[in-house]
């Protein structure tokens, strides 16, 4: 079983709609908390329609999305492992969020997560899909949808 993950950042949204397709994702979890976006196809309602014109489902869970007092720590100190640790705790409480991505996994959808950040190394959704691989076992595989 694979989750996928990917940003948006650099992208246009038919490179983006591409990198979906080449995967096979029939299923886009968009994990920001904020879902506008200076690029006007990747906010909420656009992305939306654009995904399901291409058939993909979108779902916004937004407590999973990065809380604004962790963003702009990270923005002040630039320290990625404090980030990442106190982001880990704040995703642990908000398990039932995790539990609606794993039972997408587990009924077969091809998944991908997704935020604006382009380097899976330096965004939150690395450290969902670990807690998801944590939680389910050690067959899922993470891959990042890298341009």
């Amino acid at each position: 079983m694979i989750i996928y993950t990917i940003g948006y950042e650099g992208l246009d949204i038919q490179r983006f709609l591409k990198g979906l397709n080449y995967f096979d994702v029939s299923v886009l979890v968009d994990v920001r908390e904020q879902t506008n976006s200076r690029k006007k196809d990747f906010s909420k309602m656009a992305l939306k329609k654009k995904l399901e014109s291409n058939g993909i489902k979108y779902i916004h869970l937004d407590k999973v999305g990065t809380p604004k007092d962790l963003r702009s720590e990270l923005k002040k100190t630039g320290d990625y492992e404090t980030f990442f640790e106190k982001y880990r705790c704040y995703l642990r409480r908000n398990i039932s969020e995790i539990n609606i991505i794993i039972d997408l996994l587990e009924n077969n959808k091809k998944l991908a997560l997704m935020c604006f950040e382009k380097r899976h190394d330096k965004c939150h959704r690395k450290i969902i899909a670990e807690e998801i691989k944590m939680l389910r076992g050690n067959g899922l595989e993470i891959k990042p949808i890298i341009y």
